[in-house]
């Protein structure tokens, strides 16, 4: 919204991107972005569905999407190095991708798993096998020392007894 508003006024090239979030915003012009801001509020969701707008358009070589998806990355690596540095884990890292841009490999995935490679040595970078409420049900058998194969076989035996 900020490069828009910056092609807008002047202090930035036009690019397609700008016309890409008024239409995503339902704006007839740029000036109703700041009632859509301040007054009508713009949900996470809607901030949220302009991140592969701005992939494709920088992915398309859009001048103002291009900054936006280095801006981006550099804030994630800072991110996780602070985490990793709070959890003792700046050696050999190993580093879990969630959310909906995990799904935006070429555009914005790989460009963050080479920065934070490059910013953590030696880290595993990858997607999640489970989704998060799993994962957690997962570590906290694993705290318990439950047997996780007795589990994944009694589990398969429920399914195969309940014909799914």
């Amino acid at each position: 919204m900020c490069a828009s508003i910056r092609a807008f006024d002047g202090r930035a090239e036009q690019t397609q991107l700008s016309s890409d979030v008024m239409k995503a915003l339902d704006l007839s012009h740029m000036n109703d972005i700041v009632h859509r801001i301040y007054h009508i509020d713009i949900s996470r969701s809607e901030v949220a569905a302009l991140a592969p707008m701005v992939i494709s358009a920088a992915r398309n070589g859009d001048q103002g999407a291009s900054p936006i998806i280095k801006l981006g990355i550099q804030e994630q690596v800072l991110a996780v190095h602070v985490a990793a540095a709070k959890l003792n884990l700046l050696t050999k890292p190993e580093i879990v991708l969630v959310g909906r841009l995990q799904n935006a490999t070429d555009g914005f995935v790989e460009p963050l798993r080479h920065a934070i490679s490059d910013d953590l040595p030696g880290s595993v970078v990858r997607t999640p096998e489970l989704s998060p409420v799993l994962g957690a049900c997962v570590l906290a058998l694993k705290q318990r020392n439950v047997d996780l194969n007795a589990v994944a076989t009694r589990l398969r035996d429920s399914e195969t007894l309940l014909g799914e």
